[in-house]
């Protein structure tokens, strides 16, 4: 690989930039034969949400959760929703748009059960050490019938290190939102399409960069039971985890 030789002071950098080079004509040619990505607006991951929202609208004076709601990096998703909303914003972390310092991990312990119309949570299930437990406090705070939309990535570089821990397909999302956690779900989408571009030259990534992959995933389900009295995960972060999650 071009790392794995830059690493071991076998190949210079000039070396690698002319592998690159010599292999960048062939790799754009693959490349050029693909389709052009869909715009933004009309792609299943964003457009889901926009469904969530406009459900959550349609219901007289909501009550919404949103966890990962700190404006990490400037992202404040609430302007879609009606004025009459009731919103509480959770994070682990304080600061803008944090109306409740809190682990998601112990969501029920902080606010009451059986309350909330929906709830929803964008690019934080990556950061998750247990996420299976968060689906399950969710469903602890919501109404019979409430919603819950997640957006998260299939495939994006490592951030927000060392509190970057899983990534997600449709099927993922789909296992961890079933019956016994007392979800069904509505709908279920892998969007905002890309592709991976292999920087080595070993025969198990050969072309890999002509298969699509995605970066986005979103799921949008709806409690209609309690959870299973089986599945519990009564451990905290701390009993597993000698880190926390990263100010900067």
């Amino acid at each position: 690989m071009l790392l794995k030789n830059l690493l071991s002071g076998r190949w210079n950098v000039g070396k690698i930039a002319g592998v690159i080079a010599r292999h960048a004509p062939a790799i754009g040619a693959r490349l050029a034969l693909l389709p052009v990505s869909r715009r933004t607006e009309r792609d299943p991951y964003h457009q889901l949400f926009q469904r969530f929202v406009a459900k959550v609208n349609a219901l007289a004076a909501p009550r919404i959760v949103e966890l990962g709601s700190r404006a990490r990096s400037g992202n404040i998703y609430t302007s879609g929703f009606g004025h009459g909303i009731n919103y509480t914003g959770v994070d682990i972390l304080p600061g803008e748009n944090v109306d409740l310092v809190a682990d998601a991990h112990e969501l029920a312990s902080h606010l009451e059960a059986d309350t909330y119309d929906a709830i929803f949570s964008i690019s934080v299930f990556e950061h998750l050490a247990m996420p299976w437990k968060v689906v399950i406090e969710a469903n602890k705070i919501l109404k019979m019938g409430g919603l819950v939309f997640v957006a998260t990535h299939p495939t994006w570089p490592p951030h927000e290190r060392p509190w970057d821990f899983y990534r997600y397909s449709k099927h993922g999302m789909s296992v961890l939102f079933n019956a016994l956690a007392g979800f069904e779900i509505v709908d279920v989408c892998e969007g905002l399409p890309c592709r991976v571009v292999p920087l080595g030259f070993e025969k198990s990534t050969r072309y890999m960069e002509v298969h699509e992959a995605f970066l986005g995933v979103a799921i949008l389900a709806r409690k209609i039971a309690p959870a299973d009295a089986r599945l519990k995960w009564d451990i905290s972060l701390s009993e597993f985890l000698d880190t926390s999650y990263p100010t900067h």
